[in-house]
């Protein structure tokens, strides 16, 4: 076997980038202490690893308290109300922060439609009535509006 690089006692650590598609490390040459055939990574992770590159949409994570974080399956960022109260205010993506702007709760309207509320502000995730790809959801106020309903199915 080969000599073992242990990154906590030598500077020479592979080059890595991180995309929607995952972690790439780019191995350099073959000079030492890069001269095995074949290399073991160890990666060691804190939290929850999100899912990244998985056919768009959203993922739903229990956070065991009566709410849910909602993750971007693209690009690993959690929904997040800014702390923003007004009605029409634009729901935004944020690096997980835990904060209280990032967990939702889902209110069953029955029908398998949800109002789903942000514990931070109070607001729901509203569709505004737009029926346009791309368009902005945006918190509101709860109401019994259709704007404020929404479908989650599964994967």
């Amino acid at each position: 076997m080969g000599p073992v690089h242990d990154a906590r006692r030598s500077p020479a650590v592979p080059n890595r980038e991180e995309d929607a598609s995952g972690l790439h490390l780019t191995m350099p040459s073959s000079n030492p202490p890069f001269s095995a055939l074949a290399y073991t990574v160890k990666l060691t992770f804190s939290g929850e690893i999100p899912v990244l590159g998985a056919p768009g949409g959203s993922q739903l994570i229990d956070l065991g308290n009566g709410y849910y974080r909602i993750m971007n399956r693209t690009n690993g960022m959690a929904a997040d109300s800014w702390g923003d109260s007004a009605n029409g205010a634009p729901a935004r993506q944020e690096a997980w922060n835990r904060g209280g702007n990032q967990q939702w709760q889902l209110g069953s309207l029955g029908g398998n439609r949800y109002q789903i509320v942000t514990r931070g502000t109070g607001t729901a995730l509203d569709g505004s009535g737009s029926t346009t790809v791309g368009s902005t959801t945006v918190l509101w106020t709860p109401n019994s509006s259709t704007n404020n309903e929404w479908t989650i199915t599964g994967a």
